[in-house]
């Protein structure tokens, strides 16, 4: 599909809908936890697949810093290309996640760029503060880029700023937490889909 083809005239752009949250729940640490570990921090919307597989229509998709699977099984389950991969997925080793959603290969972000040299998008989707990402972005090859957060370090995002143009970008939700927000200072996690700039 050319860029010129590429619309979301046929999806839906309505703004995700606030999480609902019983009351007394955001006080409670432990189902913090519990809701980070089997899940992750972003919550995928059907929107945000919908608006991914269309962004990748026909092409393959490498993921990294994956955690449980759980934005890669959503989109195998509509037919999406997608290579879920981590450093220390919950299927090899007893780490912070409590399940995964699918297979997840345990590769670090750099090990799985250089294996899966032909894949045409690569996907990160809330990635902490380390300069892995950065170098992982610098040595992929492809020319179409999904990253969702607006968590990662300044160097990746001035990488972004550097060869990098947004064709899309969408708030999505998270689970609202007085902990997180106050102790790491959480922006609104954002869908933002990205095209390398053309060399001049």
């Amino acid at each position: 599909m050319s860029e010129e083809e590429w619309t979301t005239d046929r999806i839906d752009m309505t703004p995700p809908q606030p999480v609902i949250i019983p009351k007394g729940i955001l006080e409670n640490k432990t189902f913090e936890d519990y809701f980070w570990r089997w899940y992750g921090f972003v919550i995928p919307d059907k929107q945000a697949i919908e608006i991914i597989k269309h962004f990748t229509e026909g092409l393959s998709i490498l993921e990294i810093g994956a955690g449980t699977g759980l934005f890669a099984k959503l989109l195998q389950n509509n037919d999406v290309d997608i290579t879920p991969t981590d450093l220390l997925p919950p299927i090899y080793t007893k780490n912070w996640y409590r399940r995964f959603w699918t297979d997840v290969e345990s590769l670090d972000a750099i090990e799985a760029v250089e294996k899966y040299t032909d894949v045409d998008a690569l996907m990160v989707v809330w990635p902490h503060l380390d300069e892995v990402w950065c170098k992982a972005l610098q040595k992929y090859k492809g020319d179409k880029l999904i990253y969702v957060g607006d968590s990662a370090p300044d160097d990746f995002h001035k990488e972004l700023e550097k060869n990098w143009e947004f064709v899309l970008n969408k708030e999505m939700n998270t689970f609202p937490t007085n902990h997180h927000f106050t102790e790491h200072e959480l922006k609104t996690p954002t869908l933002h889909l990205l095209k390398r700039k053309e060399k001049e």
